[in-house]
């Protein structure tokens, strides 16, 4: 054990990179000597940030902690605009250099949260901080020049700083507001322009909603915004560019719909579409939100709108009958076929709520529908591969869920579940020709339900084995 830990302590040694902190930096460590902790937690992180190899993604999370909870050392100090400008250099450098790409976008938005949070806490050291303020969003401006997909996620939080900003005392941050104006307004024209090489939702309207007036443009939600109202808010944000002072239409430049508001805008309008009344109005509601679910830029409200969906569908089979709701639970797998989302329950627990509904429905053909969907969609496989260091298992945590949501649904009618001949006149599934007998859904068929289709066998995968009797 001696010689392992010898070992391990050369290899240490010999790999140990040396850690440059620049001078201009060390005023971070001065105003935080009084206070060891802080001083120790402010060291470490200039030590990791300047690191030749930096984990970006935690360092962001440290940097922003430190930021938000020291403020109140620095701001209090002679030369805390040095040292709030050092802090602000930090969150440029992880901005310019972090990997993966997305924790730019949390650099982004953590930074401006950062400036906001010095806007409202300063007190009588905001003239000087304001000038902090103003060099900053001159810097983050030349950056998302560079990078201007990194705007979109940025909008929120700087349309925040400048209705912060414009509510500071008189004459007090006259700069950084004129600079924060300036960069929202070029902003929000890119967001908009974005929005306006994807689809018109007003398009989805015309295919998914009842007639009436949510069949039009307006959409029926003020807060839907179509490609027409984009159009109509770039024009006036042209206008106000031309104007000889932005900070005359402060109010109502900050008041523009960033990107989070628009996003917000199509699960408002699917819910404008649920209100509509009966069963009509949530069969649009699920339209809207299928064609949510396949936009790639609303990837942020994607496991919000499988919850939606999920509600709306356990109503629309509680309460409907006809072939409708078997075309309704066909349209819903496919798009779950088709994309693969990266939250597993919340899919699982989408399976399970139209599983048990059309269980419980005393629909034939329904429940042949949700059985056969089910059987094409790909198991939560144990995925066990060892052990931790702390020795809790490597494992993928869906397959107990997997297994609890399919129990779920075989409890509502077991006898349902079970093998059965297949009608006279029903067609077989389209998507698999294998007999009834093998597409059997009791309990024992659950831990290599994924395996049951040669077809699904996935590649280097060997081919399964009988499932466990775990249920006669």
């Amino acid at each position: 054990m001696r010689s392992i830990g010898g070992a391990l302590e050369a290899n240490l040694a010999r790999t140990a990179v040396e850690v440059i902190v620049p001078p201009e930096h060390a005023i971070l460590l001065e105003i935080t000597v009084p206070w060891r902790g802080v001083h120790d937690a402010t060291e470490e992180l200039l030590r990791e940030i300047h690191h030749h190899y930096v984990g970006w993604a935690q360092t962001l999370k440290d940097l922003h902690r430190r930021a938000m909870s020291d403020f109140h050392y620095l701001n209090g100090h002679p030369r805390g605009g040095e040292a709030i400008a050092i802090v602000c250099d930090l969150y440029a450098k992880t901005l310019r250099e972090a990997t993966p790409y997305g924790v730019r976008d949390d650099a982004a938005r953590y930074w401006l949260t950062y400036l906001e949070h010095v806007t409202r806490q300063s007190g009588e050291a905001l003239a000087r901080n304001a000038l902090v303020i103003r060099d900053a969003v001159a810097e983050l401006e030349g950056i998302l020049r560079d990078a201007p997909d990194l705007v979109p996620a940025a909008s929120p939080s700087l349309r925040k700083l400048a209705a912060t900003l414009i509510e500071a005392p008189a004459g007090s941050a006259d700069g950084a507001i004129d600079a924060a104006l300036a960069l929202l307004r070029t902003s929000l024209d890119i967001v908009y322009e974005h929005w306006l090489a994807c689809d018109d939702p007003a398009g989805w309207l015309r295919k998914v909603a009842p007639p009436g007036p949510l069949a039009g443009a307006a959409g029926g939600d003020p807060e839907f915004i179509a490609h027409a109202d984009l159009r109509q808010l770039r024009e006036r944000l042209r206008q106000l560019g031309e104007s000889s002072s932005l900070r005359n239409h402060a109010r109502e430049l900050v008041a523009f719909p960033d990107n989070a508001r628009i996003i917000r805008g199509y699960l408002a309008q699917a819910d404008a579409l649920g209100r509509h009344g009966g069963s009509t109005g949530a069969v649009a509601k699920i339209g809207w939100l299928l064609r949510v679910l396949e936009h790639p830029e609303l990837v942020s409200v994607h496991e919000t709108a499988l919850r939606g969906v999920t509600r709306t569908c356990s109503g629309v089979l509680a309460q409907r009958a006809g072939t409708d709701r078997e075309r309704l639970v066909r349209t819903v797998f496919e798009l779950l076929h088709r994309h693969t989302f990266p939250y597993p329950a919340t899919v699982l627990d989408l399976i399970k709520g139209l599983g048990r509904e059309a269980l419980a429905s005393d629909d034939p053909d329904l429940v042949d529908a949700v059985i056969d969907e089910i059987l094409a969609t790909d198991f939560e496989y144990p995925g066990f591969h060892g052990f931790t260091a702390e020795w809790n298992v490597r494992a993928n945590p869906s397959h107990l869920h997997a297994i609890r949501a399919y129990l779920r649904i075989i409890e509502v009618d077991p006898v349902a579940a079970r093998p059965a001949a297949r009608r006279p006149g029903r067609p077989p599934a389209a998507r698999w020709s294998v007999d009834r007998r093998q597409r059997a859904f009791p309990a024992r068929h659950l831990v290599a339900l994924g395996r049951r289709h040669p077809t699904r066998v996935r590649p280097g995968e060997a081919p399964a084995q009988a499932p466990p009797r775990l249920l006669q």
